[in-house]
């Protein structure tokens, strides 16, 4: 259905890593875009437990901090098995095909944007505090979310745990 700016509103807006405090913001600023929410192993706190992390709990997500050019695919494909010794060889390669591109030169490099300079995400607790639809927070089984200080305030600032499941 339009919403009163004429975009269609979602059924369900599902966001992981930064595209979870984006939906936070979205559901926050554009309330009628956006009618129930999964956020996926992150939270406004995700950025500090992320630093709190070990290199092994950080995964592939340690890559980000890693080398921005590559020159070979299978360079890639090499350090994200490193990364994340658990996953197979197909799921790994499905995901660098999906992350990566070529550039003009014939060497490799991620394809979303690197973040410099972490951001504090902590203002969006408020943010959060202020969304009328549903919120589910999904913690997957190796994350740091489960029991975290993060999901903890999350079910507390989303009006208990019938708008937000751990």
């Amino acid at each position: 259905m339009p919403s009163e700016s004429g975009h269609r509103r979602a059924d369900i807006v599902v966001g992981m890593s930064l595209g979870g405090l984006t939906a936070i913001r979205l559901a926050a600023v554009a309330p009628e875009l956006v009618r129930r929410m999964v956020l996926v192993d992150v939270t406004p706190a995700s950025i500090q437990r992320h630093q709190a992390m070990t290199q092994d709990q950080r995964g592939t997500v340690a890559l980000a901090s890693g080398p921005a050019v590559f020159d070979t695919f299978d360079e890639i494909v090499a350090l994200t098995t490193a990364a994340a010794p658990h996953r197979s060889a197909s799921s790994i390669r499905r995901g660098v095909v999906h992350n990566t591109r070529k550039r003009a030169d014939g060497r490799w490099e991620w394809r979303y944007d690197r973040m410099r300079v972490l951001r504090d995400f902590t203002l969006l607790w408020d943010e959060l505090a202020l969304i009328e639809g549903p919120v589910t927070l999904v913690c997957g089984g190796a994350t740091t979310c489960r029991g975290s200080e993060g999901a903890r305030r999350a079910r507390v600032r989303t009006l208990g745990a019938k708008r937000c499941a751990t």
